[in-house]
């Protein structure tokens, strides 16, 4: 596994896994290849894991996508078999010695749940609040 890029330590971040349908994951490659390596489940569900990836050079600690987060439901977490910790983000960091106030920049490819539900959390006033509070924010124009 890739471990650095140039002075940037490179870091793999486990934010849970969650099913979606094989079909609709694998597009037109058939069924007969895809389920060999991705068995669905009885709903025809294959497992997907959410991974962040943490950059650090020593003086920026940059993320890439926030998982799908902590705001999610009883009906949403049966409906994708999610399994997570609750605090997936926040975990994996502290695992590292980190914390969710150390990360400086995040960057979100696109704004599916998986990739970008992560960004905010619920303060306990009930409001939505940025999760990495001193990061600044990156995503493309377009999404």
């Amino acid at each position: 596994m890739l471990e650095t890029i140039g002075k940037w330590k490179i870091t793999a971040l486990e934010a849970g896994r969650f099913s979606l349908d094989g079909g609709a994951m694998m597009g037109s490659v058939p069924k007969v290849l895809w389920e060999k390596t991705n068995p669905p489940d009885a709903q025809n569900r294959i497992r997907l894991a959410m991974r962040c990836l943490l950059l650090d050079d020593g003086e920026q600690l940059v993320l890439i996508e926030s998982g799908m987060g902590t705001k999610i439901g009883d009906s949403f977490k049966t409906m994708f078999d999610v399994k997570q910790t609750p605090e997936p983000l926040e975990n994996a960091l502290n695992a590292l010695g980190r914390s969710l106030e150390d990360i400086t920049h995040v960057l979100v490819t696109h704004l599916h749940f998986d990739h970008a539900g992560g960004l905010t959390k619920t303060a306990k006033n009930g409001k939505l609040v940025p999760t990495f509070r001193n990061a600044r924010y990156f995503i493309s124009r377009r999404n």
